[in-house]
């Protein structure tokens, strides 16, 4: 009988607690790696949300500037130059020679993120003016021509809506039919009107709806819209608009 003379190699694997102490920190690798993925994937929502919410308070800047200037604009008629009243006569809740109407009130809205509902004001802007070509109503439509229109400006907890002439509600943006987000939710309006008391051309007064007592001395309007976007904690943006138009000067 022959033996060999090499001589034997011992092979060995992992014990079971190398093993353990294995997994044990191939878990906390992923666990790390986890949490830096939740965070960044949170920081991403968070920065969309923000320009999101920018990106709309671009959209009311421009939209409603420019509808809400056209307030009293009037073509340069024989009406026009013998008085306002001629232009804008007494109708509905307009008295002779009004163009801007306004109410003040509040609504409670459940805010995301939060449990329990928050009290936000409710203020909705109601302007005149005469129709014109190079005008454009506050859903975007083109008025008619020598046709003495109203555009409405309310909001109801989501969106911000336009009423054309009191009939027809034109959401312009906002609404919760998408991931929370990816939501934009108009929560409420504050309406601020200066007014000038004494008619020298200069505001004197600033007040809100209820505190306005002669509409025709309405010279200049402040917006404060509150806006939620996405998981953000709820924001305010301010717009101010000069009625150009309150002082005899048509301004497109």
């Amino acid at each position: 009988m022959k033996y060999s003379s090499t001589p034997k190699v011992a092979t060995k694997g992992f014990s079971l607690i190398e093993l353990l102490v294995g997994m044990v920190i191939g878990l906390f690798l992923l666990l790390g790696l986890s949490t830096y993925f939740v965070q960044n994937k949170q920081t991403f929502a968070y920065q969309k949300s923000q320009v999101n919410q920018q990106e709309h308070e671009r959209i009311l800047s421009n939209l409603m500037g420019r509808s809400l200037r056209q307030a009293g604009f009037a073509p340069a008629t024989t009406d026009r130059l013998t008085g306002q009243e001629l232009s804008f006569p007494a109708v509905g809740a307009y008295g002779s020679g009004q163009f801007v109407a306004g109410t003040q009130s509040t609504h409670d809205v459940t805010v995301n993120g939060q449990a329990a509902a928050v009290t936000y004001p409710n203020d909705t802007l109601s302007v005149r003016y005469v129709g014109d070509p190079s005008l454009a109503r506050c859903n975007g439509t083109v008025p008619a021509t020598g046709v003495l229109v109203a555009d409405t400006v309310s909001v109801d907890g989501v969106q911000f809506i336009c009423d054309t002439d009191g009939v027809a509600q034109t959401p312009l943006f906002g609404g919760v039919n998408v991931p929370v987000t990816q939501q934009m939710r108009v929560l409420g309006m504050a309406v601020t009107y200066g007014v000038d008391t004494d008619n020298d051309s200069s505001v004197d007064a600033v007040v809100r709806a209820g505190g306005v007592t002669d509409w025709t001395q309405v010279r200049i309007v402040e917006l404060e819209i509150h806006f939620q976007s996405g998981s953000r904690l709820p924001q305010a943006t301010s717009l101010v608009i000069a009625l150009e138009n309150s002082i005899g000067v048509d301004v497109i």
